[in-house]
């Protein structure tokens, strides 16, 4: 469950262990990433830089899971995270969820010693999750457009200097206190597509 997170775990332990065996799943999807990580890299010694990485997910890895988020990689310095929606917990309250946990990554990065800034990027639907690979080597993970809606809206953190963006569906679906701060294009997706910050003052 450490090193592939609690619900993979479970997974595999029930012996869902074959490539290609998905589960159909909605929730809410996170993709983070640290600003300017090859900059830190070439200027930080190896063994300092992996301590303030380790700094980093210490601070952003227990407020996903303190509001019900499950890890399911870290990819370098950027973190794949879903929100489950079950029947326990409805879509909107599972939004709710995210964009808290995102909040409150943010307000705790930038009152650490650390000297990294982030970009969160928010979005919700349906994606498969589960096991790509060969039983040589298995990934369990969640793949889908949804999934890779989510990893562009992140990358659009750090074109804007933002430490947090949303989708527009995710802002309705969870009813999330916001405002369009821009529509932008989004690789691989077609049109314009509408881009939300949080009112922090009303969250």
């Amino acid at each position: 469950s450490c090193y592939v997170g609690y619900s993979p775990g479970d997974e595999i332990k029930q012996g869902n262990i074959r490539p290609g065996s998905m589960i159909d799943m909605e929730g809410a999807i996170w993709f983070s990433d640290i600003r300017k990580y090859s900059t830190h890299s070439q200027n930080t010694e190896a063994v300092e830089l992996a301590t303030k990485l380790n700094a980093y997910y210490d601070i952003v890895v227990n407020v996903i899971y303190a509001h019900d988020g499950e890890i399911l990689k870290f990819i370098g310095d950027a973190i794949l995270a879903i929100f489950p929606i079950s029947d326990a917990i409805n879509r909107e309250q599972v939004c709710q969820n995210a964009a808290a946990a995102a909040v409150a990554a943010n307000k705790a990065l930038a009152e650490s010693p650390l000297d990294f800034e982030h970009g969160v990027g928010l979005h919700v639907g349906r994606f498969k999750y589960g096991n790509i690979g060969n039983l040589r080597r298995m990934d369990f993970t969640a793949i889908g457009n949804e999934v890779n809606i989510a990893s562009r809206i992140e990358s659009q953190c750090s074109q804007y200097k933002l430490p947090l963006l949303m989708s527009e569906t995710f802002v309705k679906t969870g009813n999330i206190p916001s405002q369009c701060f821009a529509k932008t294009a989004l690789k691989g997706i077609s049109g314009e597509f509408p881009l939300y910050v949080p009112n922090l003052r009303d969250m």
